[in-house]
């Protein structure tokens, strides 16, 4: 007959219930830690043309910048040499558009730049002559540079003119609406993925659209290329540029009434506008970091 030595037995049996009750201990110790949770994001930074009293304390504030918002036309009470936009008040819907769009980056942590043409005077009057707003162009184009220089990403924010049709046809000549916007002299790479993100990935004129803002006929899916002056220069950032025209200006004020409801209305399509450049950010970051491990 086998002897069975139970005193092993039970020195087994306890083994395993030590074993239960140390990974019962822990299962609970576990589900007391409380989860890990990404910590806040730090807000960024905002900075505007406006606040600096020269070209070279402007250029070097751009060393911490990664979003540059560029106005392009002149204000409505200044000199309009073809500059003032749609209706020569384009920059009455740019602006509130900008500042939105600006906040919306820093609560991701960008720092942001708003660039104004009528700033690159520093303060040695309005734009009232060819003189001044040849000036204040010439001005306007060094800071783009530098911005390109320096890996920024560039957006620069239209509204886009209504139906043209002249007295007498049947078909317009123009009709108006959303759309991005390259010139075909200036495209990096980084700035064709940029606008192939916003355009497919996160469908941006699909969100404008959601607001009531039609797209430019022809170009809902598709860029547009026109020669452009901003354009042929932020067309070559590493950090990606573009034009957005966000809706045709007469369209949204018939659907909004005021620059400040097109706003409010705009305000989701610019949070994923937002969204999407600070993802596009990061992954720029990441190529970065390769190419230093190199």
């Amino acid at each position: 007959m086998t002897y069975i030595d139970h005193r092993n037995w039970r020195a087994i049996i306890i083994s395993c219930l030590c074993v239960l009750v140390l990974s019962a201990c822990q299962v609970t110790c576990d589900l007391e830690q409380p989860p890990l949770v990404p910590g806040p994001v730090k807000t960024g930074s905002h900075f505007s043309s406006g606040q600096f009293a020269s070209l070279s304390e402007l250029l070097s504030q751009l060393d911490d910048v990664d979003v540059l918002l560029v106005t392009d036309h002149t204000l409505p009470e200044h000199l309009n040499m073809g500059t003032g936009g749609a209706q020569g008040k384009e920059r009455v819907f740019i602006d509130p558009a900008a500042t939105l769009l600006a906040r919306e980056l820093n609560n991701l942590g960008l720092n942001s730049f708003t660039l104004n043409v009528e700033d690159m005077t520093f303060a040695k009057g309005e734009l009232a002559d060819k003189a001044s707003v040849d000036f204040a162009y010439g001005e306007y184009d060094k800071v783009l540079q530098r911005a390109v220089a320096n890996g920024i990403t560039i957006i620069a924010l239209h509204f886009d003119a209504d139906i043209m049709i002249a007295d007498g046809e049947t078909v317009a000549n123009y009709i108006g609406g959303t759309q991005i916007i390259f010139d075909p002299d200036s495209l990096s790479e980084s700035s064709f993925k940029l606008g192939y993100y916003l355009l497919h990935d996160y469908q941006v004129l699909e969100s404008l659209l959601d607001a009531g803002f039609r797209p430019r006929p022809g170009y809902r899916h598709e860029f547009r290329f026109q020669a452009n002056q901003t354009l042929k220069i932020i067309g070559d950032s590493t950090g990606g540029g573009l034009l957005l025209e966000l809706a045709s200006q007469e369209q949204a004020m018939r659907l909004y009434r005021s620059p400040e409801a097109i706003t409010a209305a705009l305000q989701p399509s610019l949070q994923l506008l937002a969204r999407a450049i600070s993802d596009f950010r990061w992954q720029l970051s990441q190529s970065d970091k390769k190419l230093s491990q190199q």
